[in-house]
Parts: structure tokens; C-alpha cells; sequence
């Protein structure tokens, strides 16, 4: 039987159809597995061994913005040949130091994200010397943004990987062998006053793009016709990162010292890493005996 707290999307419920599984009413205990987050802390505690849950005590840490910066920070702090992070503040408790910053370099850009926002909603671009436009009292995090990204065919992408935590003790992960590249759907300009608006260009969210592909869809001239017909929104990832091995002379100035999937899967091994003291805490305190199991994309 299956348990979902929460909404669930119509392809998670038709797989555990699929697979067999009955639906129980959200407040039964008599589940197998249970689908969403259990928000009483004393649910997690009553879970019996082979009761599995898709999430991990403790799990915000990664799953909000700002938790994610603040891990990735203090890991950072501890290992710092381990940076790969630009400047980030995370708000509102670092307003002051991200004030100063923001006077400090008013040339510079950067990009502000709610901490619970999706779909591309709450982000905004500006300038340092534009920040009285921004909400420093909101839950967000604020970052130096990345201005010479690396671009296919003028497009800014990026890739949407799939990972499973098994376990916090012993530490588990799984990445799935194949991810997405979604890229933006206009060229890519570097930011100025004239195109931070243009978030088709700077962002790579799936609803954003997919609105101007729509928007766009009678006028057989527009850019993002063209892009549809001629270079696909959404690519698998294995794809992407051989065209960009076999072509590297063309995107780097020096040869790669370890491979994209390398790095790639570096980079999940010490974001889950910074995380795990805190997951095991989590997991005793709430002294869970089933096999918790989350995917983070």
C-alpha cells in the first residue's frame, strides 16, 4: 500500500498503480510506503522497520535555497580547497555584509532567489548599485551572478540530474545514469540594463521558457520558433556532454584536467556530504528505524 501526504502528480500515483501498490487515506499508518512529507515529527518516530519514506529527516537542508547555501558554506569553510560556490549571501541574516557588498561593487551583477520560490518565480537580476529594488527582509539568497557562462550554439543551459540517497548511515548515493539539458530559449547577452529583464535569456526554468515558446508560436520568424525547429529545448544530458568533450578546443582554453561526469559527480558527493552530519542527527533524534530514501533533481 501506498501513503501520500501532500499532492502528488498524476505520474507518481499512476506508477504506483502500476506497480501494484493500493492507495490508502492519508492519515493511515498501515502503509508500505509513504509519499510526501509527514509534517508531524512524531509520524517519524511511530515508522516501523520496511515502512520506507521518500524523505530524509532533515532534508530541508537541501531542498531550500537558502539551507543549501548555508551547508554548502559552513562544508566550504572546514574544506576550502573545496569552493565552488560564487559570493553568496544568504538573507535576511546577512543583510548587512550583503549590503556593504552591493556598495562595494555597484558594477557588478548579481541574482536574488526566494528561498521556497519555483518555476523561475522570484528571481530577480540587477546591478550592485540597483539593490533598493530588492526585499532583504524575504527568506532569499543573493549571489554574485555567473556572467560568462558556458554556452551551446549562444544558449545558456543547464542540467537537470537525478539522485537517490539510500541511506544516511551508512551514507548511500545513487546518481541515475542519464539527466536533461534544458537550455534558455534566446541567445544569450551578457547582462546590462537592457536585457536583465529578458529572464528567457538568463534562465533555463522549463515554465519561463516554455510560456515565450508558446507566446511566440504563430510568428514563424520568431526566435524561439527557429529554436524549436532547429535546436531542441530539452536534451538528454549524455548527448550535451559529449558534443562538449569532443568539441572542448571549441569551449575551454585549456584541456580538461578530469571530465564533465567527474566533476559533476564530484560536486553531488560534497553537497550531500556537507549535509550528512546533519541528516544523522536528524535520523536519531527522530529515532527512525525504516530505510528512508529522497530523490534530489
Amino acid at each position: 500500500t501506498v501513503c501520500f501526504k501532500g499532492p502528488a502528480h498524476n505520474i507518481v500515483k499512476s506508477t504506483f498503480k502500476e506497480m501494484g501498490y493500493d492507495e490508502v487515506d492519508s492519515d493511515s499508518e498501515t502503509f508500505h510506503y509513504l509519499w510526501g512529507f509527514p509534517k508531524e515529527s512524531e509520524l517519524v518516530t511511530r515508522l516501523q522497520p520496511g515502512q520506507i519514506v521518500n524523505q530524509l529527516s532533515g532534508q530541508v537542508l537541501l531542498t531550500r535555497k537558502d539551507n543549501l547555501a548555508l551547508t554548502c558554506q559552513e562544508f566550504i569553510r572546514q574544506h576550502s580547497e573545496y569552493d565552488f560556490l560564487p559570493k553568496t549571501f544568504v538573507l535576511p541574516n546577512s543583510t548587512v555584509s550583503a549590503v556593504q557588498y552591493l556598495k562595494q561593487n555597484p558594477l557588478k551583477y548579481f541574482i536574488y532567489k526566494e528561498a521556497l520560490a519555483n518555476r523561475g518565480e522570484g528571481i530577480e537580476l540587477f546591478k550592485g548599485n540597483q539593490c533598493k529594488q530588492i526585499d532583504f527582509s524575504q527568506e532569499a539568497v543573493l549571489q554574485e551572478y555567473i556572467k560568462n557562462p558556458l554556452l551551446i550554439n549562444g544558449y545558456k543551459f543547464d542540467f537537470r540530474i537525478y539522485v537517490l540517497v539510500l541511506s544516511t548511515d551508512p551514507l548511500l548515493i545513487y546518481r541515475y545514469g542519464e539527466g536533461m539539458a534544458r537550455f534558455a530559449t534566446q541567445k544569450y547577452k551578457k547582462p546590462s540594463k537592457h536585457t536583465l529583464g529578458d529572464l528567457q535569456t538568463h534562465l533555463t526554468n522549463y515554465s519561463i521558457n516554455k510560456e515565450q515558446v508558446l507566446a511566440n508560436s504563430e510568428d514563424s520568424d520568431s526566435e524561439s520558433e527557429l529554436f524549436q525547429k532547429n535546436f531542441a529545448f530539452k536534451q538528454k544530458m549524455s548527448q550535451v556532454l559529449s558534443h562538449i568533450t569532443e568539441n572542448q578546443q571549441h569551449y575551454f582554453i585549456q584541456p580538461l584536467k578530469m571530465d564533465l561526469e567527474g566533476q559533476i559527480n564530484e560536486i553531488i558527493t560534497k553537497t550531500i556530504v556537507a549535509a550528512e552530519p546533519r541528516f544523522s542527527a536528524a535520523a536519531i533524534a527522530n529515532r527512525t528505524a525504516q530505510l528512508p530514501r529522497k530523490n534530489y533533481g
